[in-house]
């Protein structure tokens, strides 16, 4: 009993207990499917003064538009054909955030002095510019099933259990090299997966609601993969590898499915890897939108992996030696995300527009990463990473739709790839002099890029 209520007095669970009710209360419905330009187009009250030559325009308009893959569903529920999608994208993005709460731990107990952690975190960031950038392409050729299973899960697998040998730094290094490759896959080949599968097979499918889903189960699995982390971390004596050990089963259980009920699909084939860079590029830079959509997105996932890098450490100074729990803080900072996936769902709903709720993110997550900068409060500083968090999870669902109108699919790996090379040398530059700058000097830096992001984003109309 004593256990019991001691467990309960921890402000982290409080925390964690309060947030998780608030997350289901304000948790919306799917975005309706007669909301936005669809529902404009089939209005009946517009429809009789429309010439047939405009209903013919508006039609190819619609056809063109890379937001929606087709009309809506008349459920928001999702169909069969997209649990297919969801479910191996859950376990997949499950075992990816069970890595999350104890990266830094394990580097830091097995001794090593904090600018080999740096490198081994740059070694990472690294691995996905190079390795990453090609595999977009490839993947586009090659089929992005087989880049799925190969690139993320063997990749994966394989990092899980180089965790095992802390002491063995050049392990470590191949480990993180590994884990750089498989992060570029996750953020780019199941995406572009599903938006060629739904395409080509004509499927009624929303891209929102599909967005919706998405988001929504990858904030629950960030949540569970936190209390997964901490019961094993509990239950192992304090072995921090074992949530790396549960990372491996789901990798396995999710390339089951991936194997055995996804089709394969390709971008362009008959180009070279090399057309492909070319094509992609001429994307980015001819059409401003996409070019300001990638730089929104590289500065501020700069910004978003500078912070993981920095908030275990800034919360443990701001502790003055005393101790908390990071998988429970882990926990906190999903169901924030959760909160913010909400936000999205509700501004869609509400008929503010994707472009709007871009810069909203941008700012607010501009003014939270500020706050550490002035205050060395802990609970004021956790506030300010809860809000940079909701921030993320608004971030991922508006991004995405934005990417699904505006980049064309044939190259969309490919395009996404190249967003992340700024991304990479931005936070390449910051972790590796880490050991000279200080937590504020780096928080400032995460605002001069989340500054520049917002002015890109106010630029996408």
């Amino acid at each position: 009993l004593n256990s019991t209520m001691s467990l309960f007095s921890d402000p982290i669970i409080l925390l964690l207990i309060t947030l998780i009710p608030v997350t289901l209360f304000t948790l919306s419905p799917p975005p309706s499917s007669t909301s936005g330009t669809n529902a404009k187009a089939s209005s009946p009250q517009t429809a009789p003064h429309e010439s047939q030559s405009k209903k013919k325009k508006k039609q190819k308009k619609q056809k063109k538009n890379r937001a929606s893959v087709s009309t809506a569903p008349s459920s928001c529920s999702p169909t069969t054909d997209l649990w297919t999608y969801l479910i191996p994208y859950y376990l997949a993005s499950l075992a990816d955030w069970l890595r999350g709460p104890y990266t830094y731990q394990i580097y830091a107990a097995a001794g090593y002095p904090i600018y080999k952690i740096s490198l081994l975190f740059v070694t990472g960031f690294l691995s996905s510019m190079i390795f990453g950038t090609f595999f977009g392409s490839i993947a586009d050729r090659l089929g992005r099933k087989k880049i799925i299973l190969w690139g993320y899960v063997f990749c994966y697998c394989a990092a899980s259990v180089c965790v095992h040998f802390p002491h063995k730094y050049w392990v470590l290094m191949i480990g993180r090299i590994l884990s750089g490759v498989a992060t570029s896959v996750l953020m780019s080949a199941f995406e572009s997966w599903m938006i060629s599968d739904f395409s080509a097979n004509k499927q009624q499918v929303d891209m929102d609601v599909v967005f919706y889903w998405q988001i929504l189960g990858n904030g629950t699995m960030a949540i569970v993969a936190g209390l997964l982390a901490h019961v094993a971390l509990k239950y192992t004596n304090g072995r921090y590898s074992s949530a790396f050990d549960l990372s491996f089963v789901f990798l396995v259980l999710s390339a089951l499915p991936i194997a055995l009920l996804w089709k394969e699909n390709y971008g362009n084939q008959k180009q070279s890897v090399r057309k492909g860079f070319s094509q992609a590029l001429k994307v980015i830079f001819t059409n401003p939108i996409v070019l300001c959509i990638g730089i929104t997105q590289s500065l501020f996932e700069a910004a978003m992996f500078i912070f993981v890098f920095l908030w275990s450490p800034t919360l443990d100074a701001a502790l003055a030696g005393e101790s908390c729990s990071h998988a429970l803080i882990f926990s906190c900072f999903m169901v924030c995300v959760m909160l913010g996936s909400n936000v999205f769902s509700r501004g869609r709903t509400s008929r503010i527009s994707t472009e709007k709720l871009l810069v909203l993110t941008m700012s607010t997550a501009l003014i939270s990463l500020a706050i550490p900068i002035y205050f060395t409060n802990f609970y004021i500083i956790l506030v300010s990473f809860l809000l940079f968090e909701a921030c993320v999870g608004l971030f991922w669902p508006t991004i995405g739709t934005l990417k699904g109108k505006y980049v064309p699919s044939e190259v969309r790996s490919t395009v996404m790839n190249f967003f992340r090379i700024p991304t990479n040398f931005a936070v390449i530059f910051t972790v590796l002099f880490s050991s000279h700058l200080s937590a504020a000097t780096m928080f400032a830096i995460c605002c001069m890029l989340l500054t520049v992001a917002m002015v890109a984003s106010l630029v996408i109309k």
